[in-house]
């Protein structure tokens, strides 16, 4: 606060004005993520469109990505001109499905993809970069909701962060996210022509020897003129926002993994709920990111899901329903008729019939919050999807699925 107050007293709210806020946490990006650069930008949106634009993405080309995702993912696609291909997801990880992920590469002749971690949900990084590599796509990694996770390719000694792992990671700072500026992103990559095109597309008018992280400024200008700004830049004000919160990423970690831990409990025992597995980190391949927890109401029409939501809204416990109609956060393939105009992809998904189950609660906010406090928000959850499935007809001994 006293940083943000400093800068508005400056006046100079542009990165460009000799403040180096913007400057300093791009470089600190890069040395979290191990990578050699690092741009800021206004949004994990545009971040996607910033990437794809820099991958060659041009209009009427066809772009892969996971049907399970959130709106500026396929927004961005279109923004760049592109055809999203919306690819079915497992549903024991309720990521890509690798048989169709194939399928629809090869159908369509796309050469890119978006690999999105939808709410931090990690596939079989192994299997992945494997088919990745054998169906020669080029990837950009949304992780907006895994900043913190990470995975363990068979034969390596580390583990390497989500979001490095292909041509570019890109990260949103909005709300709801790890480290939250209102609105903010941020940009990575092994690749400095990558990097050099991101750097004058958010918008540099030449000063981009002040950026933090994009390597070589000689390659930049030399790409400059041939790039078009799309003034997409990180404001100072963001940045100052963002930089105090990298130090306190480790409190943050650890606090939504104890909260998740009880919530699981919790969800475990339920009769009515059903989560997916993490034998992945169990295992030790994977550490999560525990910013939100997921689970299906089984066998819970839309009505009872609906009223299990308002209840809990109503004692503060904010869910959201991926079956319902548009709202927040949680539209889907079916309510994106920029993306699929005729509504024939939704129609054809399987996906469809997970999402028609699927509850989310966040836990973006909670780090802080006393065990006792989430007992508290384990049990009335567990008395209310107790209580309507009573109230519904289901027996309260119904063996779980």
């Amino acid at each position: 606060m006293q940083r943000v107050m400093e800068i508005l007293q400056s006046g100079r709210l542009f990165r460009y004005q000799g403040l180096d806020d913007v400057a300093e946490f791009e470089r600190r990006v890069a040395e979290y993520f191990e990578v050699p650069f690092a741009m800021g930008c206004n949004s994990g949106g545009c971040g996607l469109f910033l990437a794809l634009k820099a991958l060659g993405v041009s209009a009427g080309d066809k772009v892969l990505v996971n049907a399970w995702t959130l709106a500026p993912v396929p927004g961005a696609i279109v923004h760049a001109g592109a055809v999203p291909v919306f690819v079915e997801c497992d549903f024991d990880t309720y990521s890509y499905d690798f048989d169709d992920l194939e399928r629809k590469a090869k159908a369509t002749g796309a050469k890119v993809m978006i690999m999105s971690y939808m709410r931090g949900h990690v596939p079989n990084m192994d299997k992945l970069v494997a088919k990745v590599n054998e169906l020669g796509l080029k990837v950009v990694e949304d992780a907006a909701h895994t900043w913190g996770g990470k995975w363990k390719l068979e034969g390596e000694k580390k583990h390497r962060h989500i979001g490095t792992f292909f041509d570019v990671g890109v990260w949103s700072l909005q709300t709801n996210k790890t480290i939250n500026t209102g609105e903010g992103g941020i940009i990575t990559t092994n690749q400095q022509k990558v990097a050099s095109y991101i750097t004058v597309a958010t918008g540099t008018y030449g000063h981009f020897g002040l950026n933090g992280a994009s390597g070589d400024a000689e390659i930049t200008a030399k790409m400059y003129t041939s790039v078009p700004n799309f003034s997409m830049r990180m404001t100072t004000l963001a940045a100052a926002i963002a930089l105090p919160q990298l130090d306190e990423l480790p409190v943050r970690l650890a606090g939504w993994q104890a909260n998740a831990t009880i919530l699981r409990r919790m969800l475990e025992r339920c009769p009515y709920t059903k989560l997916r597995s993490w034998a992945h980190a169990e295992q030790g391949k994977e550490i999560i990111v525990w910013s939100s927890v997921q689970f299906e109401l089984v066998d819970f029409d839309q009505e009872m899901i609906d009223e299990v939501v308002s209840t809990l809204g109503g004692h503060g416990i904010p869910l959201a329903s991926f079956g319902a109609p548009w709202k927040g956060f949680t539209s889907t393939v079916k309510d994106w008729g920029f993306a699929d105009t005729s509504g024939e992809q939704w129609r054809a998904l399987r996906t469809a019939n997970m999402l028609k189950h699927l509850v989310d609660i966040v836990l973006f906010h909670t780090y802080t919050w006393k065990p006792a406090v989430m007992e508290k928000v384990a049990h009335i959850m567990e008395e209310t999807i107790c209580c309507v499935a009573t109230k519904h007809g289901f027996c309260t001994k119904r063996q779980r699925r």
